[in-house]
């Protein structure tokens, strides 16, 4: 994660709706359930489950723009990196396309 905000590109990233209340992490609180369409298996939601966009961080806080919040929001590093890891350590970053291959060109990504 941070390699990407140390390139200037935020990163999606889960957390929980709580994370400013550190003494309340831990084991994700069940929501929801239900049967994944034509399967057997069982799908159930992590209660306050929360997106936010990691946008930079600092030796105590990472910063985040916070749709809870409405605004940009520091949240305890340990805090976030509990609530992190409560909700299975997911993040997406989109880097942008290099010039050179932003004109159209196909690019093999097969290695």
């Amino acid at each position: 994660r941070k390699t990407y905000i140390d390139k200037g590109i935020p990163v999606i990233f889960w957390g929980g709706s709580v994370m400013r209340y550190e003494h309340i992490m831990g084991t994700p609180t069940p929501g929801s359930s239900w049967y994944i369409n034509n399967t057997d298996e069982r799908f159930t939601w992590i209660a306050h489950e929360h997106c936010l966009v990691l946008v930079g961080y600092d030796a105590s806080y990472y910063y985040f723009n916070d749709p809870l919040q409405s605004k940009q929001y520091a949240y305890a590093r340990a805090s976030v990196e509990a609530s992190f890891q409560s909700v299975y350590a997911q993040f997406v970053a989109i880097e942008p396309i290099p010039q050179e291959q932003s004109n159209g060109e196909q690019t093999n990504n097969n290695g």
